[in-house]
């Protein structure tokens, strides 16, 4: 437990660093790269921490719905893309995975 609360406060830093450098960045401030790039650190060494099996399982999870919903030939692509999609998202939203990760590990799940 004591790995993901870890993960946890690098995760809220992380997301907040990479939002601030969004912000940044739509402004047209070329130093917002620096806390953007930062930010996708923090993500990645936060999902070292733990979470990253939790960010898979959430992916899997909204790919399948991608799966069931269209039709047969599409359904292939569908299911690829969101998952990518979904891996996409939570490099820059670590808090999602890694607080889930955090409250099964405190509450025993």
């Amino acid at each position: 437990m004591k790995r993901t609360k870890i993960a946890l406060y690098i995760a809220l830093g992380a997301t907040a660093l990479t939002f601030l450098g969004i912000i940044l960045l739509s402004n047209n401030l070329e130093f917002g790269l620096v806390p953007f790039v930062a930010g996708l650190i923090g993500a990645i060494v936060s999902y070292f921490f733990g979470g990253f099996l939790t960010a898979l399982r959430i992916s899997w999870k909204i790919a399948t719905i991608g799966w069931f919903i269209t039709p047969f030939p599409i359904d292939i692509f569908t299911f690829i893309a969101t998952f990518i999609f979904g891996i996409y998202m939570f490099l820059f939203l670590p808090i999602i995975p890694v607080g889930k990760a955090y409250w099964d590990s405190r509450h025993g799940y």
